[in-house]
């Protein structure tokens, strides 16, 4: 995001009301009517779906600076899901209304948000390529590289059990594909924070899945 358009964001969303959060705090429940428009300055937040199985099922994790829920606002289209503080989080809250007029006002921060939320359908369109298609060993990959892009060392907030569900497999399948990939030496565990101590090799290794699988030439 360019800096000048944070500042925009910044000086409009507080002129509003300030919410601060603890882990674990839910922001917008599912079938619920949002009750504005949630703007994030710190801290991480996680929008997710209750399966008919009753599991949760994360879709998205923001981070800052961005601010949702936008297809509600936008399209008024029904909200199905819960947003919950992952860490302490400090956000802004604008009237729905406002906040459309405001980036009706301002071409540079709707194009923006536009740049980002086409950047957010790439990363899913790969993410539900893995998820129809791919082994538990490529989903696993592809979600701990995608975490890192992303978040870098701030995913140390996001859990096994949420990775797992991310990655669309089971804790058990997650941890027993983590502890091969921590004896090939591609990832380290402290203190359940994962870190990737070589990018570049575990592109490589979810490369070669890919070819195995797509049958694709060397």
């Amino acid at each position: 995001m360019q800096e000048e358009v944070q500042k925009k964001l910044n000086s409009f969303f507080e002129k509003y009301t300030q919410v601060n959060g603890k882990k674990g705090d839910i922001f917008i429940h599912a079938e619920e009517a949002p009750v504005g428009i949630f703007y994030l300055q710190k801290g991480l937040v996680r929008q997710y779906v209750i399966t008919p199985k009753g599991e949760e099922l994360t879709v998205n994790i923001f981070k800052p600076p961005s601010f949702f829920p936008m297809m509600w606002a936008i399209n008024d289209t029904a909200n199905d899901f819960y947003f919950e503080a992952m860490e302490d989080v400090s956000l802004w809250r604008a009237p729905k209304n406002q906040t459309l007029d405001f980036l009706k006002s301002d071409p540079m921060v709707a194009f923006d948000l536009l740049s980002r939320l086409y950047r957010g359908i790439d990363g899913l369109l790969a993410r539900l390529t893995y998820l129809m298609s791919g082994s538990s060993r490529a989903k696993i990959i592809f979600t701990l590289l995608n975490m890192h892009y992303r978040f870098g060392k701030n995913d140390k907030h996001i859990t096994h059990k949420e990775l797992a569900a991310i990655s669309g497999t089971t804790r058990e399948t997650f941890s027993r594909e983590l502890k091969k990939l921590e004896h090939e030496g591609i990832v380290e565990t402290h203190n359940g924070v994962i870190s990737i101590t070589s990018v570049e090799k575990m592109e490589d290794v979810l490369a070669r899945i890919n070819r195995n699988e797509l049958q694709l030439p060397e």
